[in-house]
């Protein structure tokens, strides 16, 4: 896999794509839309050196030839690595089960500047690239639609079957509120899907 990035042009898998307008933001990353998938698709990019702590000592291990580190940028950097390998795991588990945010593709790459960074600084260093289809957020659909005493019942249970089919294997979400509710089409009727999947964790079953 050959991943580059240049300005907002990317060429993945001998495909040009093109970034277009950011549409979320957060501690997790940032979404964009994205110009030349087959279909509509919205990419989500986590960076982990945006948890880069400067010191008066020198920086942060972004900086070349730093020697001195944060004492908390490798612990948060490590925990965002960590969050996001879980959050790409946890879709990859429910592919195909009903009514959850599938996963068209996610990519892994470090960065190619560390130069002569200290191993430890360079650990946790990485950007993810995360394609997704591109729906609907709950509160543009509901601004559009009138919300009746039968939508709500759908989208609670359209939601309830998510959350089974991500008991199933052994996942529970742990962060639902409305910005984090979808609206896909399929087969010309509207589905409720939960996503953010960086909140989802990996719990034991009890015998």
């Amino acid at each position: 896999i050959t991943t580059r990035l240049v300005g907002s042009e990317m060429c993945i898998r001998d495909r040009h794509l093109r970034l277009g307008k950011r549409i979320a933001s957060g501690g997790f990353g940032e979404v964009y839309n994205v110009i030349g998938t087959d279909t509509p698709q919205v990419m989500k990019v986590v960076d982990t050196r945006k948890n880069t702590l400067s010191d008066r000592t020198g920086g942060g291990p972004i900086r070349r030839g730093t020697i001195a580190v944060h004492p908390e940028t490798i612990a948060r950097q490590h925990w965002l690595y960590q969050v996001t390998r879980l959050e790409i795991a946890s879709m990859q588990m429910l592919a195909g089960k009903p009514n959850v945010m599938p996963l068209c593709d996610a990519f892994e790459y470090a960065d190619p500047f560390f130069g002569d960074l200290p191993a430890e600084a360079c650990a946790y260093q990485r950007a993810f690239l995360i394609f997704m289809p591109k729906l609907v957020p709950l509160l543009d659909y509901i601004q559009k639609k009138p919300v009746s005493e039968g939508l709500l019942i759908r989208m609670a249970a359209d939601i309830c079957t998510a959350l089974s089919a991500c008991r199933e294997v052994h996942i529970m979400h742990r962060d639902l509120k409305p910005d984090n509710i979808f609206v896909r089409t399929e087969n010309g009727k509207d589905v409720f899907v939960p996503v953010s999947y960086t909140h989802l964790r990996a719990h034991e079953t009890r015998s």
